[in-house]
């Protein structure tokens, strides 16, 4: 004869994906930072409390100096800002590429 619902295997898969969907949904409605899923879409830009701070700074005068000076580390900074936009460069150029 026919099954009844609670013999259907998928049921359990139905479930668990409207489980799935409904945690989602109160994570993005929620707003809290909550778990992010492989195939999440972002809704809007992040929102920062505070300002992000700049990651090239100097910052431990006594670190500065073991590590070979504030001249060192300012060279270092630049070249590391030079190799970053390159980079970036290089990829907007890639990308544009058909």
């Amino acid at each position: 004869g026919e099954e009844s619902e609670d013999d259907d295997p998928w049921a359990v898969v139905a479930a668990n994906r409207k489980r799935e969907q409904e945690e989602k949904e109160k994570r993005i409605t929620g707003g809290g930072a909550g778990l992010v899923g492989l195939h999440d879409v972002v809704l809007a830009p992040p929102k920062f409390s505070k300002v992000p701070k700049a990651k090239f700074e100097v910052k431990d005068m006594a670190d500065v100096i073991k590590k070979g000076g504030l001249k060192k580390q300012t060279e270092l900074g630049e070249a590391r800002k030079s190799v970053i936009e390159g980079y970036r460069a290089m990829m907007r150029e890639k990308s544009k590429i058909p």
